[in-house]
């Protein structure tokens, strides 16, 4: 390494002149080592000549090849040509461009299922009932979309039993995500204990509890609680009253929201980043 690094300092050393740049004296023969050998110098680059300029100052010439800041005679600069102005606009469209594409999927099925501006949020299809139950294959992903806006707007707790909770979120909540959103979302383990808290609620009178159920062969059981007027039930299934989502998403010819559970799952995390 040392030899590699001498020889490119010896490499860089300017080299001496040349022989025929030198020119000894008349009668007596060239040496290099003597002090007689007069050698020619070799040119030095041209130096920038003052000039004046029409209104007295006075610039410097620059030489030829040099590239001027100066303005141009009809006072634009270089740089503000609209080949720069181009460049800047390739630059951004190249920028918005690599965003689109890297942006993860799940963003971009919660954009194209957005609804469109002015449509119905899901909450407002079921509040003009106690009672409702869904249906359909669309009837989850609604189901969902209105838990995740009972949720994120406030407007009371909600309620449901760990089964109905996996049937919505396949287990895509975690118990973080639970803990952070337990004044507004209560789960309970068993029917039995999401009706016994229920219950105890309707006594304090409290604040509008939003009940999602599936009673499934508990239907008696739940019945008397779901008849008193007090509480609003979803019901995962048919009722005496329900609502049927198709697979497009349409209620009583009407597009509805509807969102996936790893969506809906999503929302409510980034919520709790709020909290």
């Amino acid at each position: 390494m040392l030899a590699v690094l001498v020889a490119a300092g010896l490499l860089a050393v300017p080299a001496g002149p040349a022989a025929a740049d030198c020119v000894a004296p008349a009668g007596r023969a060239a040496s290099w080592s003597g002090r007689d050998v007069r050698c020619a110098v070799p040119a030095l680059p041209a130096v920038p000549v003052p000039a004046e300029r029409p209104d007295g100052r006075i610039a410097m010439t620059p030489t030829p090849g040099e590239v001027s800041a100066e303005p141009r005679p009809d006072g634009e600069m270089p740089w503000r040509s609209p080949v720069y102005g181009a460049l800047v606009l390739l630059l951004f469209a190249l920028l918005g461009a690599h965003r689109l594409v890297t942006r993860s999927e799940p963003a971009l099925a919660a954009e194209s299922r957005a609804a469109p501006t002015g449509q119905r949020s899901a909450v407002s299809h079921v509040e003009d009932t106690d009672t409702v139950g869904v249906t359909g294959p669309g009837g989850d992903g609604f189901l969902r979309a209105v838990l995740v806006e009972l949720v994120t707007r406030g407007g009371g707790q909600v309620v449901l039993g760990r089964a109905e909770l996996d049937r919505l979120f396949g287990g895509r909540l975690e118990r973080g995500v639970l803990a952070a959103l337990a004044p507004r979302l209560r789960v309970r383990d068993r029917l039995a204990d999401v009706v016994e808290y229920l219950e105890l609620e309707l006594l304090l009178e409290g604040e509008d509890l939003h009940w999602f159920v599936a009673p499934g062969t508990d239907a008696d059981a739940v019945r008397p609680l779901l008849a008193s007027g007090r509480l609003r039930a979803l019901v995962l299934g048919p009722w005496e009253r329900t609502r049927h989502i198709d697979g497009q998403g349409i209620l009583d010819g009407q597009l509805v929201p509807t969102l996936t559970s790893a969506e809906a799952a999503e929302r409510l995390h980034l919520y709790t980043l709020t909290l």
